[in-house]
């Protein structure tokens, strides 16, 4: 084999690994209190990403960047002593996009073999939104009402944000080849 040809077999064989690995998985919940002289503005004020091993990954409350006319408290428990340090905002996205993927450049996301990892949850549109945040479509997964595994990738992040250790377990959740898994859909952000 000529030089050239080693380095196509090489690359053509280190690609076909490559894409042979399915994407780690991170839950996300946020917790949004109220701004806005009616209280309907939603603002990201908490924000918990937790692995597949049911690490919590980040757990951080977010500085708001507007006035909070309601904290929400009973089903938040949020109080304005807890955000007088929080992290800002920009701070808090960068975080998350640096966990999320992983290393990978943005242009190179893909679905399988990447190194970007599947961003799973409850009302991703509106977290995302809320975080002012853009991430790949196809990296993202949403359970659908109704179905038990929306429930499941759901509490697991909501519950990391009560608890030390997360009640998740998405290695159940997924199939160790199927990348979507069984009762869950792609919403497009």
């Amino acid at each position: 084999m000529t030089p050239m040809e080693l380095e196509v077999e090489s690359t053509r064989l280190a690609d076909a690994n490559y894409t042979s690995k399915v994407p780690e998985v991170i839950a996300i919940d946020c917790e949004m209190v109220g701004g806005g002289s009616d209280e309907s503005l939603d603002i990201c004020a908490r924000v918990c990403l937790v692995d597949e091993d049911e690490n919590v990954v980040l757990h951080t409350y977010v500085k708001p960047q507007i006035p909070i006319t309601n904290y929400r408290y009973e089903i938040t428990g949020i109080t304005e002593m807890l955000l007088l340090d929080a992290m800002p905002l920009k701070q808090v996205q960068e975080k998350i996009l640096e966990i999320l993927y992983n290393g990978e450049s943005i242009w190179r996301t893909r679905l399988e073999g990447g190194k970007a990892r599947l961003l799973v949850g409850h009302d991703l549109a509106h977290d995302l939104d809320c975080l002012r945040m853009c991430y790949p479509e196809h990296l993202l997964r949403q359970g659908t009402i109704g179905k038990v595994s929306h429930y499941e990738a759901f509490l697991s992040a909501a519950d990391a944000m009560s608890t030390p250790t997360a009640a998740l377990n998405i290695n159940n959740m997924l199939n160790s080849r199927a990348l979507l898994p069984f009762g869950w859909t792609v919403y497009h952000v």
